[in-house]
This record gives C-alpha cells, structure tokens and sequence, in this order.
C-alpha cells in the first residue's frame, strides 16, 4: 500500500519543530503533545 499526501488536496506546509537531544525525550513529548489533544496549544508549544 503506498501512503500519500494527495489526497489532501493541498501541498503540506511544515509549520514547527523542535529537536531533542534523544529519541526517549522526543518519544516523551510527542506523547505529552498527543495527550493535550489540542493542536493550537502544540504549536504554540513547539513554535516556541
């Protein structure tokens, strides 16, 4: 099966990030961000 972005209809727009000094600190965050269940409060999380 091949996953794709097309059927979105737009082209993605890479909006934030944030680098971790491990893959458990990252792990720990993006399950920390999952669990506010809130993307506006992410963002701004990540946007800094």
């Amino acid at each position: 099966m091949v996953y794709s972005t097309k059927r979105l209809g737009l082209p993605l727009e890479f909006v934030a990030s944030r680098e971790f000094n491990t893959i458990g600190e990252a792990y720990a965050m993006e399950k920390k961000l999952k669990a506010w269940k809130n993307p506006s409060k992410s963002l701004a999380f990540l946007r800094g």
